[in-house]
């Protein structure tokens, strides 16, 4: 009899705790971890041989789902672009500004086509 209680109370404990995970809805996390996840990432930088010149190149934070949903070929651990042959997950560059160190101007790369990506 007493080992017929001991196994009702724990099934009554175990069926409690499976019932408090029902209602569990999408939880936004808060606005210091949003933005530390979303925060852009450091630029890459370069200098020229006479240190004049920097070459900032900003590069994206995520990839896109058109990225994403590109075909890619997977060969021996690689994922490879079958359209031209390069990785198929790597990042790229989407601004380029050309700096004088000494003077600190800006000079924006302009005139590139919208979807170029520049990668190193």
């Amino acid at each position: 009899m007493l080992l017929k209680k001991l196994f009702f109370v724990f099934l009554l404990a175990i069926s409690t705790s499976l019932l408090a995970q029902d209602a569990i809805n999408y939880q936004v996390p808060p606005k210091d971890i949003y933005d530390l996840v979303m925060a852009k990432p450091t630029p890459g930088v370069s200098f020229d041989d006479k240190g004049e010149w920097m070459l900032v190149m900003d590069r994206s934070s995520m990839p896109t789902v058109e990225d994403l949903a590109q075909p890619e070929l997977r060969i021996a651990g690689l994922r490879i672009n079958p359209n031209n042959f390069s990785p198929s997950r790597s990042s790229y560059f989407t601004g380029i500004l050309l700096k004088q160190v000494a003077t600190g101007k800006e000079y924006p790369v302009t005139g590139l086509p919208p979807t170029s990506r520049a990668a190193t």
